[in-house]
């Protein structure tokens, strides 16, 4: 039924009760004889009620009522239409729910802007009126989120998580442009679906309402778009339910110095906790497009983000992401030969490192070589035979690195690290590698705790499971002739 103005102030002026929605007798009734009709504001409203029917909104202060939005169906926004500024009563009807009458929460301001928001369900349907600034921003993109649905998720754009408020605000997220900007809702560790290509243009002001109440609602989202030239367009997108893009990725924490710590995906549920030194953890699903935060479980210090770009995950690939750096920086003593003795600071960034995995049987062992032990001066590994002469096992590789996979041959040996360090060369020996037939396995070098110091963590990476964690013995330094 559409309410008309006579039937809008005769309910209200008799306070009638009506299927227990009373409309309160002393809301103010505007005198459409005390307006000046040449003072106006704009107002639109957005419709994002739950329910199947349609939406009107009536306003009181005009004869011809020039407010009036009627037959709106949800999801949807009106146009802008001009209503006198000043104190002002709103009507609603929703899904054919008794009318629900609300002053406004402030007087309407001559030339000003506003969208009135209505949300909920039949007669609790809820009004939010929020003044809008729409003018565009050069070189910036402004952004908002709306949840109008029932999954209870949490958002992220483009990786970096954003609130999801219930309630449409006026404040916005001021943004670079981006054409291909993605938006992902989850809860917990669920991916529940991305929207890709989302057009956030320069001096656009968009707004994404996140629509849906599966099983029967599908997931949707609405783009409103207040462009830069003074348009306004709509637009609704369906989520089709394909699988979220993601890889497969195992922790393993290389930094000597932590404590526990816990990963998770920023925004959800943890990937693993309680992850120590040299632990490793199992295999699990994460999407290429998520930021992943580190958060040390003792002590004060702040957690890291590590932002998806920093990873570059690809679709479908399996990934060892090793935990780096230095919690708190350390000074380190170097006798440098030629040099003498040197002094560091190490200082580095905890973060993550993304080394793609092989996760297939292979005929015969297959090993590489990985360098997780923190360094701010250039150093190279090799992994060679116990006896000099012997050749290498692992061609060099660079810290924060890893190599490529090579043949080796099943057994015990006391291998030797070989590098060099600012130039000049070192060796270390590491005794006790066993490497078990048929395995795939990536040789990590770290830096352990005192003692026993350094190490070599043996990880199988068609187990997932760190097979053995043997010490590293650097070779002493040679001695001056005697006498010299």
């Amino acid at each position: 039924m559409r309410m008309t103005r006579r039937h809008a102030l005769g309910w209200i002026l008799t306070g009638t009760l009506l299927a227990g929605t009373l409309l309160t007798a002393c809301l103010p009734v505007v005198d459409v004889t005390q307006q000046d009709p040449t003072t106006y504001a704009r107002l639109r409203v957005l419709a994002l009620t739950r329910g199947t029917g349609t939406l009107s909104v009536l306003s009181t202060v005009a004869d011809e009522l020039p407010g009036a939005v009627d037959g709106l169906v949800s999801p949807a926004l009106s146009s802008f239409r001009d209503v006198p500024a000043g104190e002002a009563s709103l009507f609603v009807q929703n899904d054919g729910a008794p009318l629900i009458a609300s002053p406004l929460p402030q007087p309407l301001t001559t030339g000003a802007s506003y969208t009135l928001a209505v949300t909920g369900e039949g007669a609790a349907a809820r009004m939010t009126l929020i003044a809008e600034s729409l003018t565009p921003v050069a070189g910036r993109s402004l952004v908002r989120l709306v949840d109008a649905s029932t999954l209870g998720a949490t958002a992220q754009l483009d990786g970096a998580a954003v609130a999801l408020p219930a309630e449409p605000t006026g404040d916005w997220l001021d943004l670079a442009p981006a054409p291909g900007a993605a938006l992902a809702l989850r809860r917990g560790n669920d991916l529940l679906a991305t929207f890709s290509e989302l057009d956030l243009a320069d001096g656009d002001h968009t707004t994404l309402v996140v629509l849906g109440a599966p099983p029967e609602r599908p997931i949707r989202l609405m783009l409103i778009r207040d462009r830069a030239d003074g348009s306004t367009t709509t637009e609704l997108r369906d989520f089709d339910g394909a699988e979220i893009p993601s890889a497969q990725v195992r922790l393993l924490n290389t930094v000597p110095d932590s404590g526990p710590v816990t990963v998770a995906v920023v925004g959800g549920d943890p990937l693993v906790e309680h992850l120590t030194f040299a632990g490793l953890s199992g295999s699990v699903p994460v999407p290429v497009s998520a930021s992943l935060e580190v958060r040390y479980e003792e002590g004060a210090t702040a957690p890291v983000t590590i932002t998806p770009d920093r990873l570059a995950l690809e679709v479908d690939g399996t990934y060892t992401l090793p935990l780096v750096g230095l919690r708190e920086p350390v000074v380190q003593v170097v006798e440098v030969p030629q040099q003498g003795t040197r002094t560091f600071t190490t200082a580095l960034p905890v973060t993550l490192l993304a080394w793609r995995d092989e996760r297939s049987t292979p005929a015969d062992v297959q090993v590489r070589l990985g360098v997780a032990a923190p360094s701010l001066v250039p150093v190279s590994i090799a992994l060679a035979g116990p006896a000099p002469e012997e050749p290498q096992l692992c061609a060099p590789v660079e810290t924060g690195r890893v190599g490529d996979y090579t043949p080796a041959t099943a057994g015990s040996l006391d291998a030797r690290l070989k590098g060099t360090l600012l130039g000049q060369p070192f060796a270390a020996t590491v005794d006790d590698l066993t490497f078990p037939p048929g395995s795939r396995l990536t040789l990590v070098t770290v830096v352990g705790t005192n003692p026993p110091g350094a190490r070599m963590l043996v990880l199988d990476d068609l187990t997932g499971t760190v097979l053995s964690a043997p010490v590293v013995t650097p070779d002493a330094p040679p001695q001056p002739p005697a006498g010299g």
